[in-house]
């Protein structure tokens, strides 16, 4: 028991850091960890109560319990990892953006006695014109 409740603790810790960011984790980490302490407390104190009142079975209702949990989660991840593939492709975009800046300024710098133009079109190709003057 001790091994899964360890398990399970750094398991969703793990998740919780991939699926916030710094500034969202301070300020809702501390909120989560004090929720966690106070469901440990309660479910300690229930514990007997419901094991009297359900006997063995109160073991299918913490199964139960335990794949809801992966279900909310699955789909909470797969949210947060589709609005972070959005993001990352917003990046990748920009970041392609500029370093076909920089190498077209690098052409224009190194063609020596010619003047290179260059223009990013949206799709990330670039057109040119490299004029000799001669």
């Amino acid at each position: 028991v001790q091994t899964c409740s360890l398990f399970l603790t750094t398991t969703f810790w793990a998740r919780m850091a991939t699926l916030h960011s710094k500034p969202q984790s301070v300020r809702v980490f501390g909120l989560i960890a004090a929720a966690a302490s106070l469901g440990q407390l309660g479910s300690s104190l229930a514990a007997p109560a419901l094991y009297a009142l359900m006997g063995r079975s109160i073991i299918f209702g913490s199964a139960l319990l335990l794949c809801a949990c992966i279900v909310f989660v699955r789909w909470r991840s797969g949210s947060a990892d589709a609005d972070a593939a959005a993001a990352d492709a917003s990046t990748s975009a920009r970041e392609d953006s500029v370093r076909l800046e920089d190498s077209a300024q690098q052409s224009a710098g190194a063609a020596g006695t010619g003047t290179t133009t260059a223009t990013a079109t949206a799709s990330g190709t670039a057109t040119g014109t490299d004029t000799d003057a001669r």
